[in-house]
């Protein structure tokens, strides 16, 4: 274990990570003490998937119509003209291009949507 103290460490330890080194990071969820330095190593550290992740999702997108998706609404803003929705996957799996429902609306009707993006606090994933 080493203790995280610079930027320096936080860029070190992002690029070279190892399964035998262990970056500790002293942070106060009181006073928000050193949070942004673990937010900036998460951020430098490089984008690995394994092939089982891969195959997980994979087929969380094939059979994302035999599996019945729910995503329950929180909010609603509009950007570039476009509606985006707020809120959590409830049961499924949700992905970029699947085809929901949206609704019920005031008449009882569903209407069809696509999925054009999907963002999990502000960074964009694939499925949720």
């Amino acid at each position: 274990m080493m203790l995280v103290r610079s930027s320096e460490d936080i860029v070190l330890f992002g690029k070279n990570i190892k399964e035998d080194l262990l970056p500790v990071f002293a942070v106060s969820n009181l006073n928000g003490a050193n949070i942004e330095a673990l937010r900036k190593f998460l951020n430098v550290l490089p984008v690995t998937e394994s092939q089982a992740t891969k195959k997980v999702q994979e087929d969380d997108v094939k059979n994302s119509n035999k599996v019945k998706s729910e995503f329950l609404i929180n909010t609603k803003f509009f950007k570039d003209d476009l509606v985006v929705l707020a809120g959590a996957v409830i049961n499924g799996s949700i992905a970029k291009k699947q085809k929901m429902y949206l609704g019920p609306d005031n008449d009882g009707k569903f209407r069809a949507v696509e999925i054009v993006s999907i963002h999990c606090y502000k960074v964009p994933v694939r499925i949720a």
